[in-house]
């Protein structure tokens, strides 16, 4: 099976980040047409590699008229992905069915991502949104690298999407941002074979996941471990990156996507959220937290 990470590789490192290229959130009725000759071409494009598909799997869902919604997120996804290139989009889907049915990952055991073997120190935040966003956060310094086992890791960075996109939220999930906390990030904590491994399975089969990656407590080091990764990412997708160099920039950039009832007090909304499990099984205080953030409540967003 060709590894769609592979074969963008070489065009992507060409291509600057910097490029100015608008995110293409909105769309056109070109976009439209597309999308309705995707359709109309789907049930004989993957009617085979999603009758693999386990009974369970979301993805069954390009073969049937149920689930409309949710079809169409799907190859949206992917055709945003593929800057709407009808055959580039079909090529990835079919090769993400054939994947996802060697691999089974919709049925794959959460429990393969918790402990230290995966090493993934995220957890949800809150429910999903009724635009279907979902809040998820993630604290680097509780990442170890010493301890990463890399064939779980390979399976639960994979697992890791599955949960972020279908299981926190059912058909209703969209998109995800992340808050990454960098607080107490070090030299031990870099990882870049793990950097690749989660750049490779969102780009081959979860591309745009994340509508925002909020990067937040950075040291000066994550410049260069920045510049390592920058190279995989398309133009579309590095943007999403947003590095928020203090409380007021991460809580004003979390508001364009989150009501304050979805957004935790230690953030600077209204959500009262008292401690986080990481996937990794790690357990952070919010009391922790609201030192690193907003402190008090005078610091609170209090705007409905």
């Amino acid at each position: 099976m060709t590894n769609y990470f592979t074969s963008k590789w070489s065009s992507l490192v060409s291509r600057a980040i910097t490029q100015e290229q608008p995110t293409q959130t909105h769309r056109t009725d070109k976009h439209n047409s597309v999308l309705e000759q995707l359709r109309a071409r789907g049930s004989s494009a993957f009617e085979h590699a999603a009758s693999e598909l386990p009974t369970d799997d979301p993805f069954r869902c390009l073969l049937t008229q149920k689930h409309r919604d949710l079809r169409d997120d799907i190859l949206l996804r992917f055709l945003r992905f593929n800057d709407f290139d009808l055959d580039k989009t079909i090529r990835q889907l079919q090769s993400t069915l054939t994947w996802r049915a060697q691999t089974s990952i919709s049925s794959t055991d959460l429990s393969v991502i918790r402990g230290s073997a995966s090493g993934i120190p995220l957890a949800r935040i809150g429910n999903t949104t009724e635009n279907g966003d979902t809040l998820f956060f993630a604290a680097a310094e509780c990442y170890d690298r010493s301890r990463i086992d890399r064939a779980v890791q390979k399976v639960g960075v994979a697992r890791m999407f599955e949960h972020m996109l279908y299981d926190s939220g059912g058909p209703r999930a969209k998109r995800g941002t992340v808050v990454v906390d960098f607080s107490g990030f070090g030299t031990r904590h870099v990882d870049i074979s793990g950097l690749r491994t989660g750049v490779a399975t969102y780009m081959n089969y979860y591309p745009e996941v994340f509508e925002k990656v909020l990067l937040t407590n950075y040291p000066k080091l994550l410049y260069g471990v920045w510049k390592a990764i920058a190279p995989l990412l398309d133009a579309q997708t590095a943007r999403r990156i947003i590095w928020a160099g203090n409380a007021e920039q991460l809580r004003d950039s979390l508001l364009e996507t989150f009501s304050v009832k979805h957004i935790p007090t230690w953030l600077g909304g209204r959500s009262e959220v008292s401690s986080i499990t990481l996937l990794n099984g790690i357990e952070v205080q919010a009391s922790l937290l609201a030192k690193r953030f907003f402190r008090d409540k005078d610091q609170i967003c209090i705007n409905p």
